[in-house]
């Protein structure tokens, strides 16, 4: 097919003879062909202006044959969509393969007998009248609803209510929007068909007398694995749900097992030999892990995978709990881990102020929006709550109540209230309230922006100039809750000099609730065993297991060699997923659309790079000739300034390279995982049209052209 309309094709003589698609199938396919014709934002972004015309609306001089004289024939509806259509440009401004993704998974059965998880929208489980500041207002509970079921078999709104409610007469969805539930780039899955169902609360003094019960996932799948399930599936079919099946009942029967794991520890060296290893917090320059810890850590995982290969388990199957038991690897002294959080959370009140300091050297200039301002301080502001009891009385109603008066804290009625709300609703001014919210000037704060910066400064950057006893000079000294509760000067010996340590308070009583929390061990493995693999309560939702990303990865390559060596196409031992994919790809005679190979063209530090990809090995090969004469212009900037007395540094030529090799090597990443997922998505449109041969890019940008 040398050209493709997909409005025309839909119409035409091969879905007359047979081809039955249902009115969703349809749709995805029509929604799926279109996109595919778009070129991706991110790569109209670095084309040349040359390569954007194609994409760009087009109107030609109206033409003599064009002019209708019997206007009664003019179809004004059709032709005022087909001039919108015509005058947007040719892009395609959001990803939408993840939804594609699904909806296909679901359309043609891939997983076989699991379902994902669908959030079916807001329903409301009870409305009764609130005592607030003296007043009865309404108030409405709601709760998702959750679903495993295919998203195409969810439609009456009255037929999925009777499944959740029973014979409970009264409920009602506030919002029924069914949907795929992603939440964390992760999407849930089971086997079981099945609805969230009422039940009544044991608590029967509790207002809430109703809440749902919501269906346990299995396992959970990274929307990022969306690809590997679609070409597996084109190259094998049912492989896909044979390997979930066998992962998520070898995780009930093996890993999360007491016994197996005791086994595979009495098959490793004992703490004789493989001695502990204590786990540190990552910094900002990498690992917490030294290089020799980092080899011995490594060589601890090959043995231990010999182990493992018995029981077609490998260590990246394997839950970090249980993995650092079998490899001697230990928290470290609690102390630290507690120090280090604690110096974060100041660290990021630090942040957020110098984004307001145009003369830090951290400064970038984006500020934050009122709203997130807003949101911010009153997540903030609940999740520094001492007492449990006050924290718990702090539902959506009141969440909202405060993110509202503090949206428009320059008003005096919003002022009032959230004054009121904390004061005497939520009584987060008295004590096991909030450790440092009484010492704001709420009543004299009048801007959302005021109350954030000074929220920040009281909480963890509070500079104020005092007199230093010894020297008899004024100096800044931090008076922040975070430096006055938790940090300490004392002297250290092997430096001579005193440092800052962090010490958890002897009393903890005004400590926030979070902040404890972070102060007790982890439990013991067992414990967290137990925890993991029991769902607790019958209302509480069960973990489930996470997928591993490489599930799919060695019965991929396996399937792809052996089509390679059956299309008599070398390739190289060793090479992984990605470059098998691509020789199998273009072993079929298939390429990609033609924009994907316009040149390029970036600005960076005032220069042009300009480049066809592809046409060099590397991409430093790209910009080199003007990397030189960049890093030579900065050179003689700089002696300028070195001349003119100021004391800087020499430029090196990492400084100069650095914006280069950012922007360019990390935009090409984004547009090649773009242009591997417009690969997925021909086989999918493959799939769905029942005809393996009835797209392809390479034949003269079938996608692109219209008649």
């Amino acid at each position: 097919m040398s050209t493709f309309d997909q409005s025309e094709y839909l119409r035409s003589e091969h879905f007359q003879k047979g081809v039955k698609i249902e009115n969703k199938r349809h749709s995805l396919i029509q929604s799926i062909a279109e996109d595919l014709r778009r070129c991706p934002k991110i790569l109209f972004n670095v084309i040349t202006p040359t390569g954007k015309r194609q994409f760009l609306p087009t109107f030609g001089e109206l033409q003599e044959t064009d002019l209708i004289e019997d206007h009664s024939k003019i179809d004004f509806a059709t032709d005022f969509e087909e001039n919108e259509r015509l005058a947007k440009p040719n892009i395609r401004s959001k990803n939408r393969f993840s939804e594609y993704a699904l909806r296909y998974i679901d359309e043609i059965g891939l997983l076989g007998n699991y379902h994902f998880q669908i959030n079916l929208g807001s329903f409301v489980l009870t409305q009764y009248k609130k005592n607030f500041l003296g007043s009865k207002v309404p108030r409405k509970v709601v709760d998702h609803a959750m679903a495993f079921s295919k998203l195409k078999d969810i439609v009456n709104e009255d037929e999925v209510r009777n499944k959740i409610a029973h014979k409970v007469h009264g409920l009602v969805f506030e919002m029924f929007k069914p949907r795929y539930n992603i939440r964390n780039n992760k999407i849930a899955i089971s086997s079981k068909l099945e609805y969230s169902t009422v039940f009544f609360n044991p608590n029967r003094d509790r207002k809430v007398a109703i809440k749902l019960r919501q269906p346990q996932p299995e396992a959970f799948i990274s929307i990022h694995e969306l690809p590997k399930l679609v070409l597996l599936d084109y190259l094998s079919k049912g492989k896909v749900e044979e390997l979930i099946k066998n992962f998520i009942q070898s995780n009930r029967q093996k890993k999360l097992n007491i016994d197996f794991i005791k086994k595979v520890k009495s098959l490793l060296p004992g703490e004789d030999h493989w001695t502990i290893i204590e786990r540190l917090p990552d910094n900002r320059f990498g690992s917490g892990y030294s290089d020799v810890q980092l080899e011995i850590i490594s060589e601890r995982k090959r043995v231990l995978n010999g182990v493992l290969n018995s029981y077609s388990l490998n260590v990246k199957q394997i839950p970090t709990r249980i993995l650092d038991h079998w490899l001697n690897i230990q928290d470290s002294n609690i102390d630290l881990l507690f120090s280090n959080r604690i110096r974060s959370m100041k660290s990021d009140c630090l942040k957020r102020l110098q984004a307001f300091d145009i003369n830090s050297r951290h400064y970038t200039g984006r500020i934050p929006s009122y709203t997130e301002m807003a949101y911010f301080l009153v997540k903030d502001i609940v999740s520094m709550v001492i007492s449990d009891s006050k924290k718990s009385k702090i539902t959506s109603f009141y969440f909202k109540k405060l993110v509202d008066c503090i949206l428009n804290y320059s008003d005096p009625e919003k002022r009032k209230l959230f004054f009121l709300i904390i004061a005497s609703e939520l009584r987060l001014l008295d004590l096991g309230g909030h450790p440092f919210l009484g010492r704001l000037d709420l009543h004299n704060i009048s801007t959302t922006k005021d109350f954030y910066v000074s929220y920040l400064q009281e909480k963890g950057c509070k500079m104020v100039s005092q007199m230093d006893s010894y020297t008899q000079r004024m100096k800044l000294v931090d008076q922040s809750w975070l430096f006055t509760t938790f940090f300490q000067r004392k002297w250290n010996e092997s430096s001579g000099m005193y440092k800052l340590f962090v010490r958890y308070p002897k009393m903890d009583m005004d400590i926030p609730l979070k902040i404890r929390r972070w102060y007790k061990p982890h439990s013991d493995l067992q414990s967290w065993l137990n925890k993991t693999s029991s769902s607790g309560s019958s209302n509480k939702r069960g973990k489930g297991v996470d997928l591993p990303a490489n599930l799919f990865d060695k019965v991929i390559c396996e399937l792809l060699r052996a089509k390679l060596n059956d299309l008599n196409v070398a390739y190289k031992p060793d090479a992984n997923y990605n470059e098998l994919l691509k020789l199998w790809w273009s072993s079929c005679n298939d390429s990609v659309q033609t924009f994907y190979n316009l040149e390029r063209q970036y600005f960076i530090s005032g220069e042009v790079v300009k480049f066809h990809i592809g046409t060099c090995p590397n991409f430093k090969d790209y910009y080199s000739s003007v990397l030189e004469a960049v890093f030579r212009r900065n050179v003689e900037e700089r002696t300028l300034e070195q001349q003119k007395g100021s004391v800087l540094p020499d430029i090196q030529i990492t400084d100069v390279e650095d914006p280069f090799k950012h922007t360019i090597a990390e935009t090409e990443k984004k547009i090649r995982i773009l242009q591997e997922q417009d690969q997925m998505m021909l086989l999918m449109l493959r799939q769905l049209m029942e005809d393996d041969q009835l797209f392809s890019f390479s034949e003269g940008d079938s996608l692109l052209k219209e008649k």
